[in-house]
């Protein structure tokens, strides 16, 4: 999925990063750093210290656009080439990615709402 996320991406001028794919997007409270308890697949997470709820995708959301924030970088990719009869002409099977020039290349990163709330990236001890 990445190869074909980066190629779209790169095409509407937006830069794209990634996250190690084991930090811990979903363990740990955005707001205070507090590790977050609860069943493992549990839609809602309790922080161990703060006692807040949160919703367990959109904390991991949050702390993973404020490690790409923090690590920003481009992703090397390539569209895959997959020969076959399935709905392509011949102008698909000559082992070529035809890429479309790219009118805006500013390498613009997706802003944040403002006044949304920032995850303390140092208070995850453990993982900086």
């Amino acid at each position: 999925m990445r190869p074909t996320l980066t190629y779209k991406v790169e095409r509407a001028g937006i830069q794209v990063g990634t996250v190690d794919r084991f930090f811990p997007s979903s363990r740990f409270h955005h707001g205070c750093g507090g590790r977050l308890i609860g069943a493992r697949l549990a839609k809602r997470l309790t922080c161990k210290q703060c006692f807040s709820e949160v919703d367990r995708d959109e904390n991991a959301a949050t702390n993973i656009r404020d490690r790409l924030d923090t690590n920003p970088g481009p992703v090397e990719a390539s569209v895959l080439f997959v020969p076959g009869p399935f709905g392509t002409d011949d102008s698909s099977d000559d082992g070529l990615t035809h890429h479309p020039q790219r009118a805006d290349q500013s390498g613009a990163y997706a802003l944040a709402t403002l006044g949304e709330e920032r995850t303390d990236l140092s208070r995850l001890t453990h993982y900086a």
